[in-house]
């Protein structure tokens, strides 16, 4: 059965992973935890030393309202950005993947060029919204306005 303490009703599981699922959990699902508070920071190693844990995933946004800073995915502020790399360190030290949220495709690359070996960027709506905004734009004959739509 899936490692952990929990109910067990899978449909959903069942439905894409067949009867086997309960056999094979543990070896087809990652267990990834978010890492986005100064608690969490400050918790590091416990976190990181869980077992059974797989990687983890900055939500930069949080990470940086809860340090102090402005919420934002693709972080600059040298604080923040410290944090971001003091998780990342932390993480291969422990032989546990690392993964971020970015914004934009550049802070991803940034991301990958520091160490990240899982990244994210925007998300389905705002990439949807993008397209949209892209496509009238250019029925228009105008371009679009950088920084126009929210990575969100």
């Amino acid at each position: 059965a899936p490692a952990g303490y929990r109910s067990f009703g899978p449909t959903r599981a069942l439905w894409y992973a067949g009867a086997d699922y309960a056999k094979e959990a543990n070896h087809n699902i990652l267990a990834i935890a978010m890492i986005e508070t100064k608690q969490a920071l400050q918790n590091l190693d416990e976190i990181l030393s869980t077992p059974g844990l797989d990687g983890i995933y900055i939500g930069p946004s949080d990470l940086g309202l809860s340090l102090g800073g402005i919420p934002k995915l693709d972080q600059t502020d040298p604080p923040i950005v410290d944090a971001i790399k003091t998780i990342l360190k932390a993480a291969k030290k422990h032989g546990v993947h690392p993964g971020i949220h970015c914004g934009t495709t550049d802070y991803a690359k940034q991301a990958i060029a520091w160490g990240f070996e899982l990244v994210t960027i925007a998300a389905d709506n705002a990439l949807l919204n993008l397209a949209a905004k892209s496509a009238v734009a250019d029925m228009r004959g105008s371009s679009l306005t950088p920084g126009s739509s929210s990575p969100y």
